[in-house]
């Protein structure tokens, strides 16, 4: 059988640009958060979501100038501002605690 469940897509702002990210609902189990890599974006982790959402709360945040989140206007794409925008997005989520799950860029953002 086919799981067909989707994500809601939500928007926020985070350091004066619009993000977009997709959560994979289960507000009540522990929350993961996901960081795609360079050529990603926040579907990325869609399969990934389907087979965990169950255990997890899985939220898949588009970096800047990726997926439907803003471009910087002043070209600001270095790992700093990349990892500021991931603390403000768990800032805004409230989250205290997360499991923090990266790939390939999206490693490098979380380890900055």
């Amino acid at each position: 059988m086919t799981d067909t469940a989707h994500p809601t897509s939500q928007l926020s702002t985070l350091n004066g640009l619009q993000m977009r990210s997709l959560d994979w609902g289960n507000a009540a189990a522990s929350p993961l958060v996901c960081v795609h890599g360079y050529t990603g974006s926040a579907e990325g982790f869609n399969g990934f979501a389907r087979h965990f959402r169950d255990r997890f709360h899985i939220v898949a945040l588009d970096v800047r100038g990726h997926g439907d989140s803003a471009w910087s206007p002043d070209g600001a794409y270095g790992y700093h501002d990349q990892a500021s925008d991931l603390a403000a997005f768990v800032d805004q989520l409230g989250l205290d605690r997360f499991i923090l799950v990266g790939t390939s860029m999206g490693g490098l953002i979380a380890m900055t």
